[in-house]
């Protein structure tokens, strides 16, 4: 049986969709228009993140820079990315100088001002923005004689396990409508109060800050930070960290506990004590409200968590010893303690024995040794870890459980209320603050759903470019999410690349050909209208 042949030009359409939203948005020209660069250049800026964004959004794939020619062999290039261009245009240098060219750009401005944009086009804005940080992993090489914005750190003990890889500080800040907005990668060893300071700044230059409320983490409470929110009259709700105001969250646990709580709208059986306690605050005496609330009671619940979940990431976090052998032991004991301080709330009590192993020396060379050589002998320390369960501290661990406190400087209801800032009851800032989860949301999706650890780039600067790549990605996806929502379809946009990624569209003759089963192809027209795209942008507009 012989083939039969058919020479086609097409892509994904999954892969389609996405570049196709990108180009419409004006995403890809507003990344131009903010980088300089040679004219002449084949491959603008703004394309080149544009065709790392095509294997991204390919289901099947997962690393966006590896060989990204081939992904393209079969598909219309000059159409996508340029009438000057083709196959070899999109090569590995030619990235490597766009994600140069990237670095040179205000890269955070320009990240949101492309959020800001696509939100307007689908009427999409909101004035609730929640913040946070996480450790990012890239492959990365040694540069130290240069200096640049951010610069990746080892991590000993990373969370997916991959201690090839060094690990960048990234802050980022989605909206209420769960949409990336902001990107920024920091130094490994940058510290989380300068991250948030530094994104306040931002915030205060591109927002109404008196009209909106910024939700965080309980890194943001301190007094400098505290001190600058007031100062820029932006509403925050956050949760209140058992050290500050001198222990104001002991004391308002205390009075909930001893007071009377109403029950929540939001949760069922959950209730809630709303009240306020002036606090100083760089020297100057600020009123800012508490709302603990409490969570039905699950105490046998929380022990079982405690000893069996406990005990797992006991065993995960300490895994490394079981195998790992040091050199001396002081080496041995540093570790075990940098390990352990990395265990926190834990009902078991971890300890160590340091033990000295001797070994012999493999001889270099080959043949017998001499009969009066002696073996060289060294010495290297195991650590032998042994862990108990605390039963007294699980108790008073499950119980503290019950009562969380929630701190903010959102007024109260009133009949003057319009909108959340002037005013929120109890449980909008409740449901305010469990909305924090849309960050991770979108860290997950970063870092498990676009490939970078997949991606070996030569310098820091281009590292920082590709995290840029990445949140533009994660915008993306962020959107065709909403829109589907929004439209009663509770698809995500990793559900979307799965259905149509067996989709091939390819020119035809006066319109675009859709090679795959009806369903697929009716689901993709479906998705065209409702992200309001012209069909004929699917392959291109150039």
């Amino acid at each position: 049986m012989a083939f039969r042949r058919e020479d086609y030009s097409g892509i994904p359409a999954s892969s389609a969709l996405a570049m196709a939203l990108m180009e419409s948005s004006g995403i890809r020209q507003m990344i131009d228009d903010a980088c300089e660069y040679d004219v002449q250049r084949l491959l603008t800026p703004g394309n080149a993140v544009k065709a790392m964004i095509g294997p991204i959004f390919d289901a099947r794939k997962k690393s966006p820079l590896s060989k990204i020619h081939t992904f393209y062999h079969s598909a219309p290039i000059r159409r996508l990315f340029g009438s000057r261009l083709n196959e070899q245009s999109l090569n590995d240098q030619a990235f490597g100088r766009s994600l140069d060219t990237l670095y040179d750009a205000d890269r955070r401005q320009l990240m949101w001002d492309c959020a800001d944009s696509i939100c307007r086009r689908y009427g999409l804005q909101s004035d609730v923005y929640h913040m946070d940080s996480t450790d990012f992993s890239v492959y990365a090489e040694d540069d130290k004689d240069d200096v640049f914005e951010a610069i990746p750190m080892f991590n000993g003990h990373p969370k997916d396990g991959r201690c090839d890889l060094r690990q960048y500080a990234v802050q980022s800040i989605t909206d209420g409508n769960n949409i990336i907005r902001f990107v920024k990668p920091y130094s490994g060893n940058v510290v989380d109060s300068q991250m948030d300071m530094e994104t306040l700044d931002f915030l205060e230059e591109n927002i109404d800050c008196s009209n909106s409320v910024l939700v965080a983490d309980c890194k943001l409470v301190n007094d400098d930070l505290v001190d600058r929110i007031f100062g820029m009259r932006l509403g925050f709700v956050s949760k209140c960290p058992e050290s500050f105001g001198k222990k104001a969250a002991e004391r308002i646990r205390y009075s909930a506990e001893n007071g009377i709580m109403d029950p929540s709208i939001t949760k069922d059986g959950w209730e809630l004590y709303d009240c306020d306690d002036d606090i100083e605050i760089c020297g100057v005496n600020r009123r800012l409200r508490f709302i603990a609330y409490r969570i039905p009671a699950k105490k046998d619940s929380n022990l079982e968590y405690l000893k069996v979940q406990g005990e797992r990431e006991v065993r995960r976090v300490f895994k490394r010893f079981s195998k790992e052998m040091f050199s001396c032991e002081s080496d041995a004991r540093k570790q075990f303690s940098l390990t352990l301080g990395k265990l926190k709330g834990s009902a078991y009590d971890v300890s160590a024995d340091f033990i000295p192993v001797e070994s012999r020396v493999k001889r270099k060379g080959r043949g017998r040794s001499k009969k009066d050589d002696v073996p060289e002998i060294i010495t290297e320390w195991k650590v032998d870890v042994s862990y108990k369960f605390d039963s007294e501290l699980a108790e008073r661990m499950a119980g503290d459980e019950d009562i969380r406190v929630i701190i903010t400087n959102l007024p109260r209801m009133s009949d003057r209320t319009v909108g959340i800032r002037t005013g929120a009851d109890a449980d909008a800032v409740l449901r305010l603050y469990l909305d924090e989860y849309k960050v991770e949301s979108n860290y997950a999706l970063m870092k498990s759903g676009m490939g970078i650890d997949q991606v070996y780039l030569q310098t820091p600067s281009r590292e920082s470019s590709m995290i840029f790549v990445i949140g533009i990605a994660t915008l993306l996806s962020d959107v065709i999410t909403k829109v589907l929502k929004d439209n009663g379809i509770g698809k995500t946009s990793k559900t979307v690349n799965e259905e149509l990624v067996s989709l091939i569209l390819k020119e035809g003759t006066e319109d675009i050909v859709a090679l795959g089963k009806d369903d697929s192809i009716d689901q993709l027209e479906t998705y065209v209208k409702l992200l309001k795209l012209d069909p004929e942008s699917l392959l291109g507009v150039f």
